[in-house]
């Protein structure tokens, strides 16, 4: 018998089970599509479109997310 699995649940099991500190990043390049991965959650950033910055922004988020929300508030406005 087929078990569905969806990766929320799988995610939510290894954060409980295995490391709670480990980070999540979700690239979406379809720009209108849906998420499958948990929102609002700890360690865990869906970042829609895709440039080399992405890799700026892990650096930024992992080593402090209050930084990370001023930086784009900075670059966007808010």
């Amino acid at each position: 018998m087929y078990k569905r699995i969806t990766f929320i649940k799988e995610w939510t099991n290894y954060t409980h089970n295995v490391n709670p500190n480990v980070y999540l990043y979700s690239v979406n390049l379809a720009g209108n599509s849906t998420s499958s991965v948990p929102q609002n959650t700890k360690n865990t950033a869906l970042i829609g479109g895709f440039s080399e910055r992405i890799f700026d922004f892990v650096t930024t988020f992992e080593s402090d997310k209050r930084a990370t929300v001023e930086k784009i508030k900075e670059l966007y406005g808010s």
